[in-house]
């Protein structure tokens, strides 16, 4: 997994202002070359003729190929956001869970905000926010997991135990924000915290600016 060494002061302001209420401080990750072991040996043994037999997994179509391609590029932003976010507990003990917990919980957040039309740098900003990327954590009202959703009729307990189903409520929490308030990111990050449109003006103009500066250094023309 490639990680981006080199760091704009941008990026690092827009990561201190996410984390400004967590004090994280650590170094960027980087890939171990691939050992012979990796890469296989010349010597491997008799070709199964098999195999070469074996029918050609049919090529996506274009669509399908730009659609794979868009999710990949996804991915990668979330990862290196991630990288920069996380890279401020490296002395942690608890840092490689951590970096682990929040990397797997990206191709996530992608699929369920490419499936709701959303732009997925703003569902991992809320999770910063929120809950600092923590799933486990539980908010002083009783509000669950990484999207900090209060657990009710619509989004039950028992749905809100795993990461997958934290982030799959509040995508459709953060959805059903946007539809209801579709002057601005703003009122609808009020509505996402308070259940009123531009509710808690204060801390919803907040997260809409963290949630611009990290996909105007991100994410830029990306859309």
């Amino acid at each position: 997994m490639e990680v981006v060494i080199k760091r704009t002061a941008i990026a690092m302001v827009v990561v201190a202002s996410l984390a400004a209420a967590y004090m994280f401080v650590g170094p960027d990750q980087g890939e171990t070359p691939p050992t012979q072991e990796d890469m296989g040996t010349p010597d491997a043994g008799p070709i199964d003729a098999s195999a070469e037999e074996a029918p050609a997994v049919a090529p996506y179509t274009p669509k399908e190929a730009e659609a794979v391609s868009y999710r990949e590029k996804w991915i990668r932003i979330l990862q290196d956001f991630v990288f920069d976010y996380l890279a401020q507990i490296s002395g942690a003990g608890n840092y490689k869970v951590r970096l682990d917990d929040a990397l797997a919980m990206v191709p996530i957040m992608v699929d369920e905000a490419l499936s709701a039309g959303m732009n997925p740098m703003l569902v991992i900003t809320v999770a910063v926010t929120e809950s600092s990327l923590t799933p486990g954590i539980l908010g002083w009202g009783g509000e669950m997991g990484v999207m900090q959703v209060m657990p009710s009729s619509r989004y039950p307990k028992k749905s809100l135990v795993t990461v997958q189903g934290q982030i799959n409520a509040g995508v459709r929490k953060l959805k059903e924000a946007l539809v209801a308030c579709p002057k601005s990111t703003t009122s609808a990050l009020g509505y996402y915290l308070t259940g009123r449109c531009g509710g808690a003006r204060k801390a919803a103009t907040r997260r809409a600016e963290e949630y611009y500066e990290a996909r105007a250094v991100y994410a830029k023309g990306v859309r």
